[in-house]
């Protein structure tokens, strides 16, 4: 699935219920679509494997990796952002 203004919420639909409540969760469990492929593999090439072990840092040196437009990284942050308000 290529990510685009269109499918955006479907995207992100599930992502309130699946954090939820947790204290951590999986970079796998959550970004599960086809749009997050480049992310999973960001993650799993810097041994990242739980949401809570992603940084600012992490995301910036997604965002300038090449195929990875604006949407993409767009979807992501607002993914990580939405996770920890609801693990304040």
């Amino acid at each position: 699935m290529s990510l685009n203004k269109a499918n955006l919420n479907d995207v992100t639909a599930g992502l309130n219920d699946a954090t939820a409540g947790l204290a951590d969760v999986t970079i796998e469990s959550i970004c599960t679509c086809g749009g997050f492929n480049s992310f999973r593999d960001y993650c799993l090439q810097n041994n990242l494997t739980m949401l809570s072990e992603v940084t600012e840092k992490h995301l910036e040196a997604y965002k300038n990796l090449k195929g990875v437009g604006t949407m993409k990284y767009q979807i992501v942050k607002e993914k990580m952002d939405m996770y920890h308000q609801n693990n304040e």
